[in-house]
């Protein structure tokens, strides 16, 4: 079996392109990045608010569960979802996110 790998550039990855897309001389290149940065500042956008409340629903499930992970065994500084989720919502990737 086949293993698949995403190779999805990030936003910032790929911006730099878009603007010189925009800049250069195919009109349909610059129209068809032009969308894109729209797409992406909507979702953006729509990011600004889901942080807080993604934040709240986190602290609420630890206050919930303040030992270990509901649906396992695992403590909370050992779930690798609960801390892919921290590291999203504060864009700064932590190797060992330690919940009290």
């Amino acid at each position: 079996m086949s293993e698949y790998i995403d190779a999805t550039p990030t936003w910032e990855e790929i911006t730099p392109a878009l603007i010189e897309m925009i800049n250069g001389d195919n009109e349909e290149a610059a129209k068809n990045a032009m969308v894109e940065l729209r797409r992406m500042s909507q979702l953006a956008d729509r990011m600004k608010l889901m942080v807080p409340a993604m934040n709240e629903l986190l602290e609420d499930h630890r206050k919930m569960y303040p030992l270990a992970h509901p649906n396992s065994t695992l403590k909370w500084e050992e779930c690798i979802v609960v801390n892919d989720a921290m590291d999203a919502l504060t864009g700064k990737p932590k190797p060992n996110i330690i919940i009290p």
